[in-house]
């Protein structure tokens, strides 16, 4: 699926994923309309959870982030990263800080080619250590109801201990794309401070879906 889809971006111009605008993967149009909200949630185990955009069912934002997972568009990731280096700028001190992206299980990785939550952050100029693995492959998220969401990410991810050395004295900013009912973050936020992390905080790029 993913070597077909290579094949067809080159043989067909790129159109964008919201509009099929042919020239960009996503237009300026369609991406001047992600409203930034920078919208704090509070969720279990974490200080707290900031998503930067207005996530809407049926949105550009919940289209563009189905294509670059389903579609395996490893290009989009790279559209939202000035904003992702803004806001931490303008939010946390990079020297205390750790990026910890949220972990797909490797069968699910290997599928997609790619992990987004990695890709949204790999180009910054900040500490990134892949600290969480997941154990388990899970049923995705979105295909549960809520009551089932937490019993199936029990016991599915744990602490790298060859990265506890890195966490050492740090604070930690998980990343993901989106939080829905925000299960997967405390997860991990739960290992961490389990791990010894005093404190753990999280950036996503939408809210709700």
């Amino acid at each position: 699926m993913r070597v077909l889809n290579s094949i067809l971006n080159i043989i067909f111009p790129k159109k964008c994923v919201c509009c099929e605008r042919d020239g960009d993967i996503l237009c300026r149009g369609c991406f001047l309309s992600i409203k930034k909200v920078c919208r704090r949630i509070s969720l279990p185990h974490l200080d707290f959870v900031c998503a930067i955009y207005r996530y809407e069912n049926s949105g550009v934002l919940q289209k563009v982030i189905k294509s670059m997972k389903y579609r395996f568009l490893r290009d989009i990731p790279r559209l939202f990263e000035y904003d992702i280096l803004d806001f931490l700028e303008k939010n946390f001190d990079k020297s205390s800080f750790v990026l910890v992206p949220v972990p797909l299980h490797p069968k699910r990785e290997k599928w997609r080619g790619f992990n987004q939550s990695f890709e949204l952050i790999k180009n910054l100029d900040w500490q990134i250590v892949p600290a969480i693995k997941r154990t388990r492959n899970t049923k995705p998220q979105a295909e549960l109801a809520r009551y089932e969401r937490l019993e199936n990410l029990n016991g599915a991810f744990t602490v790298h201990p060859s990265a506890l050395p890195k966490l050492l004295n740090k604070k930690i900013i998980l990343v993901d794309d989106v939080c829905t009912t925000g299960t997967t973050l405390s997860e991990c936020a739960r290992v961490l401070k389990g791990a010894g992390v005093k404190e753990v905080y999280a950036v996503v790029l939408g809210h709700g879906g």
